[in-house]
């Protein structure tokens, strides 16, 4: 923990030491309101270093933290456990809007030829059922992808973890795109209707009527029948 005006001097400090004990292949900084340093070291070993203000740390719970060195016993004015989660209600539908918009340009992408841009936004809509989970069970300020497994429920990875992940021609990601709105929807909606987050119906049917030209309009009423 240090304050402002000393995480520059800190950070090189740290740098230097990194240096001398396993020279670095890559040593980097970045954040705002707090300073995330990562550095690798030839044999892949990473290290990672926060530095946060007194008003970042006091967000801390003394659950999340082990210390390995706290003179003044900084650790003990924690909260014991964390803050209970919290859900951000306008997120989740920012994100189902989202998802809608990207699945709704499907058709002109597959039109266009442009295989590439559909096989980006199929891994966006991936990216946005992990987001969307993860907001709906307040993990948002969860630590880095790598945790995810320990965030999540076993149910919601297994989830993750058998979404399509794509496919070089274009009928079949047109089939993974359907798949993922399949899974996706049904769950977003109940999220929605726990946590009282408006659920974009319009947007929904305009969606399905842009699909209806790649999947037909009978198709496309069961994809709009996934709401209910």
């Amino acid at each position: 923990m240090a304050e402002p005006e000393h995480e520059t001097c800190i950070a090189i400090v740290w740098f230097d030491l990194l240096r001398k004990l396993a020279p670095p292949v890559v040593m980097y900084r970045q954040g705002n309101q707090q300073i995330l340093i990562n550095i690798a070291t030839k044999d892949w070993l990473s290290c990672d270093l926060v530095i946060a203000c007194a008003q970042r740390f006091a967000e801390r719970s003394q659950n999340d933290l082990k210390a390995a060195y706290d003179p003044k016993s900084l650790l003990n004015t924690l909260r014991i456990a964390p803050k209970p989660p919290t859900t951000d209600e306008t997120r989740l539908t920012a994100l189902v809007q989202e998802f809608l918009r990207i699945l709704g340009l499907l058709p002109a992408g597959i039109k266009r030829g442009e295989l590439y841009t559909v096989q980006f936004g199929l891994g966006i809509l991936r990216d946005h059922v992990a987001q969307f989970l993860t907001e709906a069970a307040g993990l948002t300020g969860r630590s880095g992808a790598l945790n995810l497994s320990r965030d999540l429920s076993s149910k919601d990875m297994s989830l993750l973890n058998n979404l399509p992940i794509g496919s070089k021609s274009a009928q079949p990601l047109i089939e993974d795109y359907v798949k993922i709105a399949i899974v996706f929807l049904p769950l977003a909606k109940r999220h929605c209707d726990t946590h009282g987050a408006e659920w974009p119906a319009d947007l929904i049917n305009a969606a399905a009527n842009s699909l209806a030209t790649l999947i037909g309009d009978a198709n496309a009423q069961q994809f709009r029948q996934l709401q209910h």
